[in-house]
């Protein structure tokens, strides 16, 4: 029996139908568990049979924390499999029967220093059976490891192909969040809007337009929309998550985004949240100038509309 006792994973739970054994108890099959050593060893489980919590007060209230075997969830398939090694093997049976009927008598711990637990740990070492976990937890290993070698080239590739944000487009982003915002408070302030502008209070309406804003920027620079998550982390990176973390934030985010929508249609009857138009900010004009984006899109819709003043400007 090791001097040092093992460390016990107590947040992995195998269950019964997760374990194969050959004929000799050997574990053929499992899920592969890290820092689990002791599974299914018979004296590490004779051993946590009568382990008890860790019990602690803190500021008057009382505590019980996991000690030894106390808190394990593996610990039924654990006793199956240490019952079925030590029922498949005559000589260990014997000792254990043994073990068993002269120290039923004495208290936990003097069960544990007779000498004939010692005689019946010293057989389980000499069987040492046999399993497949470490092998397949080091497979696993080496899968996360490739997995996260290509996320983290993907992160790159997809920050390579990032498109920059020009000047032109802060600023027309700034702007049209200016006017978002003030278009909204003063519709939720108004005793004529409808029930679901008027319930917006300060905090839901600078999230809404945080949100908004976030939204453009990502798809401005991945040219193309960006996901509920996405913006949550962007959100919590740029100090705008309102103390939120990203689970709770994507909820958030998801009903801003459902309430941009309804303001962006044309029913809302607010004109600064009609859909964001700037496209390309590096639109070149004559002489080697560039125009404002927002500009360069109402010019291109007045071109539509009156072809003759493109004469006009010539």
């Amino acid at each position: 029996m090791s001097a040092t006792r093992p460390y016990r994973n107590r947040n992995a739970k195998i269950l019964p139908r997760q374990v194969e054994l050959d004929s000799l108890g050997n574990i053929v099959r499992m899920p592969p568990t890290p820092n689990l050593d002791c599974f299914g060893d018979p004296v590490e489980y004779e051993r946590g049979v009568f382990s008890t919590p860790h019990i602690f007060v803190r500021n008057g209230t009382r505590f019980e924390s996991p000690r030894d075997c106390f808190g394990c969830q593996s610990r039924a398939t654990c006793g199956m499999i240490a019952d079925q090694r030590v029922k498949g093997d005559t000589r260990l049976a014997e000792l254990h029967d043994t073990w068993s009927n002269e120290t039923c008598r004495l208290g936990h711990e003097a069960r544990y220093q007779h000498p004939t637990f010692r005689a019946f740990a010293d057989a389980c070492a000499d069987r040492a059976w046999t399993s497949t976990n470490e092998a397949a937890l080091e497979k696993k290993r080496q899968a996360d490891r490739k997995r996260q070698r290509r996320a983290r080239a993907q992160q790159k590739a997809k920050g390579r192909r990032c498109r920059s944000v020009t000047p032109e487009f802060e600023a027309a982003l700034e702007e049209g969040y200016s006017k978002r915002l003030q278009a909204l408070t003063d519709a939720a302030r108004d005793p004529t809007s409808g029930p679901w502008l008027r319930k917006l209070n300060d905090r839901s309406i600078h999230f809404t337009c945080d949100t908004w804003k976030m939204h453009e920027l990502l798809k401005w620079r991945h040219k193309k929309a960006a996901t509920g998550a996405d913006i949550a982390r962007q959100l919590i990176l740029a100090d705008q998550s309102q103390g939120r973390g990203e689970h709770a934030l994507r909820t958030r985010v998801s009903e801003a985004r459902r309430r941009i929508d309804r303001l962006e249609d044309e029913t809302s009857g607010l004109a600064a949240w009609q859909p964001f138009q700037v496209r390309d900010s590096e639109l070149p004009r004559a002489g080697g100038h560039k125009l404002h984006a927002d500009l360069v899109w109402k010019e291109l819709d007045d071109f539509v509309e009156n072809p003759s003043i493109l004469s006009r400007a010539n």
